[in-house]
């Protein structure tokens, strides 16, 4: 068979360079205008990538990635992950088709095969984050190897300040007229924050000498499982939980939700209200301790009227 009799789809294969290609030229366009933790999480996305060819033994091309091999990948992206999550899986394959749209505009390529593609989201969730109980038990969980112990440290760190980890490499301590903070701008987004040192983050830099016990992001989220079997937590951790943790109780201590959100570094309040703070009645039960055996004017008001205007409502 000569070339020109291959059908159409191996043609432009031979004739197109790889989607891995177009990705990674897509990168290196863009990663002057992006913040570095855009960039991060754009070559994670890269790997991705790779690492799907690697499992399927072949090479995809603007002509092979097509819808139903887009679904192919998200199964394969959520099974590697052990999750159910798959508005991760399809955010990579959103990203894949940027870069196809910039080959499409830059003359890589005429044409690709996914303009009809429908992103897809999960169910907004109820944020996770541990109790006060919970984290009880994760500081009395024994026995815990020296690595773990530096782990559930690191985490706590994270439950007293809110600090992703990401930034926990970055930040700047402050004395001001309010006492010690915590300052930086976030990797992700580069929006600045800021957060009052209290006595548990400062127990923990001091047991480190100032210098906290960094460790790679697959070890950190291991060995948080490892801990919630050994504490008996039935909860899934991540270091995102602890971040989600600090918000939560920052909300149940009376904190107003704006100055929560400016202390994660978000850039909107809604952020805050939707994903990280977990509904709880603490601040319910706080304010019936501080009205109990109080009347409240209105509503007393509304029930003397009530009662004037329909003497026989109880009877």
């Amino acid at each position: 068979m000569t070339l020109k009799g291959l059908p159409k789809h191996l043609w432009a294969c031979l004739t197109s360079p790889s989607l891995r290609k177009l990705v990674s030229e897509y990168i290196e366009h863009s990663h002057r205008k992006i913040k570095p933790g855009t960039l991060q999480n754009h070559k994670v996305k890269l790997r991705n990538l790779m690492d799907f060819e690697r499992s399927i033994k072949r090479k995809l091309y603007p002509a092979t990635f097509t819808l139903p091999e887009a679904e192919i990948f998200q199964r394969w992206f959520m099974d590697r992950a052990g999750t159910s999550n798959v508005t991760t899986a399809s955010r990579n394959v959103q990203f894949f088709i940027a870069a196809l749209d910039f080959a499409v505009k830059s003359g890589r390529i005429k044409r690709h095969c996914m303009v009809h593609y429908q992103s897809e989201r999960d169910p907004h969730r109820e944020p996770v984050s541990l109790t006060s109980a919970e984290l009880i038990k994760m500081i009395e969980a024994s026995p815990l190897f020296p690595h773990q112990r530096r782990a559930r440290d690191l985490f706590l760190f994270q439950c007293a300040t809110g600090i992703s980890y990401a930034d926990l490499k970055h930040w700047e301590r402050k004395k001001m007229d309010i006492g010690d903070v915590l300052a930086g701008r976030r990797a992700k987004n580069e929006s600045p924050y800021m957060v009052p040192l209290d006595a548990a983050a400062e127990a923990i830099l001091v047991k480190y000498s100032g210098k906290l016990p960094m460790l790679s992001l697959q070890a950190y989220n291991r060995m948080l499982k490892e801990i919630a079997q050994v504490a008996g937590i039935d909860k899934r951790l991540t270091t995102h939980i602890g971040r989600k943790t600090f918000a939560t109780m920052k909300k149940e201590s009376g904190w107003p939700v704006a100055a929560i959100s400016s202390m994660l570094g978000h850039r909107s309040v809604k952020t805050t209200e939707l994903h990280y703070l977990s509904t709880t009645f603490a601040h319910v039960e706080r304010e019936f301790e501080i009205r109990k055996g109080q009347h409240d004017p209105t509503s007393l008001a509304v029930l003397k009227k009530v009662l004037r205007d329909r003497p026989g409502i109880w009877t």
